[in-house]
């Protein structure tokens, strides 16, 4: 068929056209199908504020709003869009809604490329930040194709000597067009003999690695300070996030006791800095030694509780980190940041007595709190729930579950998503059957608000009897506050004082006796070691026995005398002993 040079020419126009629309319509695609930087690099910022009466937000010194905000109770929850990479600060004024004053909480958070982060500020002002795995984490690449990976792995076992090895691995692991399993990244790992060699390729590695929550199966095959390092290198990686916190497995900490990294660790210290006012810091120091996935050195746990300026605040935040401190052996770190002699033996009488996931009263100590795993479900599932009678009715059955068992830290926790005094008070007496360290149970008694609930909690831990009729606070003086250290020393000074070992034997009767004192069993045995014979000392103890207000540390008590026969007399007067 014969074409005119005319026709030809607008064909061949046409097909111009055609082609030019083909290919921007194949950009539009490519475009379409890539994410924009801006949209890339954006991070999703979750706030959740309880009690958002007068709520008012400012991030790095500018009004903020909550963008999806979902209101429930009392609760507020939303977003806070357009936050960059980098370290920011963050003021929330809110109606607290267990004193309804007036408030500002003050911290310091850092968004990292990579992570999602979640700030969730309590009804009693302490804050939680939780970062999680955003879009950052090559979850969308594909590891390298079975045949292609044998190749290379056979390409490596052909290299003559192991620094040609090292060479042939450190190219494959920054060529930017490949990708890596973990469990291929180890077979390469297993070629290579030096210990740094390995190191310095693991590290190469992660840049590649398509799953990266499972880079923790690599740690075993390090020494412990290899591992160490290959921790924090991960942990503070840019472009691809950090370590895994999903489960027990994403962590160092998971093959053992292991304190924070000093990178996690600073951000934490940091962020307690910021806070204003000190009850938020205490609250925010108390939550952090109670989250049993961490463990600190006695020397992180110490930097925590100099924020703090009380003497027993230090006291109480000193017994709460003594669970996950990695370095007991070094606890004198910590023992030395107290003022008071007197603290310094409470704190020593803690920590001799101290049982892991026990301690307390006789009757749970043969029994575990539930797992952290466990627990966190359960705590979501009722955090979760709506209407509150729903909630209320769930948590009222896991503390009366007789299956279950908590910490007073867990049980607490699970309290302060309630916000009427009544349904606190309820939970609180449900809790108390399961709690494994009831020598914290103060913790869940600083959960209620009013005084009065306070005493029907002491007074109902008093009297408690458990399944077989037994009574284990009848005789344990619950709930007596002992002397302060100030009003202590003066009693103990004016006894020293005191020239004739007769004249501080008479001094002692008349303070035991006296009603208006009581003491812990670690101050009743420093004024009764004021005297040297032994049946002066078991005179006092017997005395001592009406004012101590820890009976379950009155060994220390015991410890002062030297005759069984002594430690049998006082056994049958304690045995015998009525209030």
């Amino acid at each position: 068929m014969y074409i005119s040079k005319a026709q030809l020419s607008h064909q061949i126009y046409y097909m111009k056209i055609v082609l030019c629309l083909l290919a921007a319509f194949t950009i539009v695609l490519t475009t379409a199908a890539q994410p924009r930087d801006r949209d890339r690099d954006r991070k999703n910022l979750t706030l959740s504020v309880v009690g958002n009466k007068d709520l008012r937000l400012t991030v790095d010194g500018r009004d903020q709003l909550l963008a999806n905000t979902v209101v429930t109770g009392n609760t507020s929850a939303g977003n806070i869009e357009r936050i960059g990479n980098g370290q920011h600060t963050m003021q929330i004024t809110r109606t607290n809604p267990n004193t309804n004053r007036l408030e500002q909480i003050n911290t310091v958070f850092i968004m990292r490329k990579g992570f999602d982060l979640d700030i969730t500020v309590t009804g009693n002002g302490s804050l939680e930040l939780v970062e999680s795995r955003g879009s950052g984490n090559n979850n969308d690449a594909l590891p390298m194709a079975t045949t292609t990976f044998n190749n290379l792995l056979r390409s490596v076992r052909m290299q003559r000597s192991m620094g040609q090895r090292v060479t042939f691995e450190t190219s494959a692991f920054n060529n930017a067009d490949y990708s890596f399993s973990v469990a291929q990244v180890d077979q390469l790992l297993q070629l290579i003999d030096g210990e740094q060699s390995k190191l310095q390729l693991a590290k190469l590695s992660y840049r590649s690695v398509t799953d990266p929550e499972n880079f923790y199966l690599l740690y075993p095959a390090f020494n412990e300070g290899s591992r160490t390092e290959l921790y924090n290198y991960v942990y503070t990686y840019e472009d691809r996030g950090g370590r895994d916190r999903d489960g027990g497995n994403g962590g160092y900490g998971g093959y053992g006791n292991t304190a924070m990294s000093d990178t996690e660790f600073q951000g934490l210290l940091q962020t307690i800095k910021q806070q204003w006012p000190p009850s938020t810091q205490m609250n925010s120091i108390t939550d952090a030694f109670n989250n049993t996935s961490k463990f600190y050195t006695s020397s992180q746990a110490s930097q925590l509780i100099q924020l703090i300026n009380s003497e027993s605040s230090r006291l109480r935040l000193a017994k709460l980190s003594y669970r996950g401190i990695v370095d007991r052996n070094n606890f004198y770190i910590v023992s030395n940041l107290l003022s008071f002699q007197s603290s310094k033996d409470d704190l020593a009488a803690y920590v001799s007595g101290y049982k892991d996931n026990t301690g307390g009263n006789n009757d749970n100590n043969n029994y575990r709190a539930m797992s952290e795993t466990e627990y966190n479900g359960l705590y979501e599932l009722i955090r979760s729930q709506w209407p509150p009678s729903t909630q209320l009715t769930t948590a009222s059955n896991a503390f009366n579950d007789p299956n279950k068992y908590f910490t007073a830290a867990q049980a607490s926790k699970i309290i302060r998503l309630f916000n009427f005094e009544g349904d606190k008070l309820q939970l609180a007496k449900y809790s108390y059957r399961g709690i494994v360290d009831r020598n914290n149970m103060n913790q869940v008694i600083d959960v209620l608000s009013f005084q009065a609930s306070k005493d029907e909690l002491n007074n109902f831990i008093r009297n408690y009897k458990d399944d077989n009729n037994n009574n284990y606070n009848n005789d344990n003086n619950y709930g007596k506050t002992p002397v302060s250290d100030s009003k202590f020393y003066e009693i103990k000074q004016d006894i020293q004082g005191r020239i004739f070992p007769g004249e501080k034997m008479s001094a002692l009767q008349v303070v035991f006796n006296d009603t208006r004192y009581n003491f812990t069993s670690q101050q009743a045995k420093q004024l009764i070691e004021l005297v040297s014979l032994e049946a002066n000392r078991l005179t006092l103890a017997k005395l001592s026995y009406r004012s101590i207000t820890d009976r379950n540390n009155f060994r220390l008590v015991y410890d002062l005398l030297y005759n069984a026969s002594s430690k049998t007399e006082l056994d049958n007067y304690i045995s015998g002993y009525r209030d």
